[in-house]
């Protein structure tokens, strides 16, 4: 069965071309409007003198006794309208066009200090390490690669989608090896960050992100950890991922979700993973003794992928707080493209952090 792992063109990235487009609109216009003045001027002066000399040869004489006194009087009125109109148009494009960098770098920012509280870092020298790093967002590789120099996910080149992703691997890699980057024990702060319980969103959320089946997520963590062990409760390891035959700890669940999306994108690009029996032999080997791994995961997709069951339904698996409280259940009407919970409602929540 092939999983669905996919790499397409990012709304950040629709931004910013967007941007550039008004840009050069803006550039376009703006000379437009200057040429028009300019060339208009001595033209529209000449209109004027001569104007004037008909009308002191003889004050009596009419604009309606006089084609070229109503020719030339028009215009003038015209044409400074339209020049003024031009200008006003370039201006109001100017400033459109800085208003839309105004707000992608708020967007930029703002998504740096998110991660930047996931991770306890200091939001301030991770953001200036990441601007010294991309030429002020401007060098090549972060628009044309979206890469930044130094910048590893578990010791390989990432291959980022969007901007979203390339800056978890930037505060990722700066939170896990800072010295490579010339940090100190001053980049570690304390964060008050608190994962949000909406499972759903969040599996949904980070699935869009690293642009990975969503239902093959859903799957692996209901059967590695059934959204209610240990591990995924305490320890924020959705999907029992081991280091050194040691079940890891994460401290918060959204870091979890990130090493876990972040192996599955290493089993693709690294070993060339594309079904489940393939990730099956690199995450939960048969050597270890996990011959249900592979037909649990794959009853699991499959009724995703049919319809048979919801994820987080009655019908599928519910979640639970250490003392045995439920604290979500989702049922779902409607189409199953919608059965993950709300992943703008997540991204809200997470902004107020």
């Amino acid at each position: 069965m092939a999983i669905v792992i996919t790499k397409s063109n990012s709304p950040y990235n629709s931004k910013k071309e967007k941007i550039k487009n008004i840009a050069k609109g803006m550039g376009i216009k703006v000379v437009i409007g200057s040429s028009i003045i300019c060339i208009s001027l001595p033209f529209l002066a000449s209109l004027k003198k001569d104007a004037l000399k008909e009308f002191v040869k003889s004050d009596s004489v009419t604009a309606e006794e006089d084609p070229l006194m109503e020719f030339n009087a028009i215009p003038l009125f015209e044409n400074k309208v339209k020049a003024d109109a031009m200008t006003l148009d370039a201006e109001v494009i100017e400033q459109a066009a800085i208003e839309e960098v105004d707000s992608l770098l708020q967007i930029r920012q703002d998504t740096i200090k998110h991660y930047c509280a996931i991770y306890s870092v200091s939001y301030e020298q991770v953001y200036a390490k990441i601007v010294l790093l991309t030429d002020n967002f401007s060098n090549e590789n972060f628009v044309h690669y979206l890469t930044i120099d130094g910048v590893k996910c578990k010791s390989n080149q990432p291959y980022a989608d969007n901007e979203e992703e390339l800056f978890i691997y930037a505060v990722r890699a700066m939170a896990q090896t800072p010295s490579v980057f010339g940090f100190d024990e001053s980049l570690y702060v304390e964060s008050t960050f608190i994962s949000s319980v909406d499972y759903a969103a969040m599996i949904d959320y980070y699935a869009k992100i690293f642009q990975v089946d969503r239902r093959l997520a859903y799957a692996i963590i209901a059967s590695e950890t059934s959204f209610n062990s240990n591990h995924f409760l305490d320890n924020n390891n959705p999907a029992g991922i081991r280091l050194n035959d040691e079940f890891v700890i994460y401290d918060n669940l959204d870091r979890g979700m990130i090493e876990f999306y972040t192996e599955l994108l290493k089993y693709h690009f690294k070993f060339g993973a594309n079904t489940l029996e393939e990730i099956r032999d690199i995450h939960s080997p048969l050597t270890d003794g996990n011959i249900y791994w592979l037909p649990n995961v794959t009853s699991i997709y499959n009724d995703l992928v049919c319809g048979v069951k919801e994820p987080f339904s009655n019908g599928a698996y519910a979640l639970w707080r250490h003392n045995g409280e439920e604290v979500y259940s989702v049922f779902v009407e409607g189409e199953q493209d919608s059965f993950f919970g709300d992943r703008e409602l997540y991204q809200d929540q997470m902004s107020l952090k």
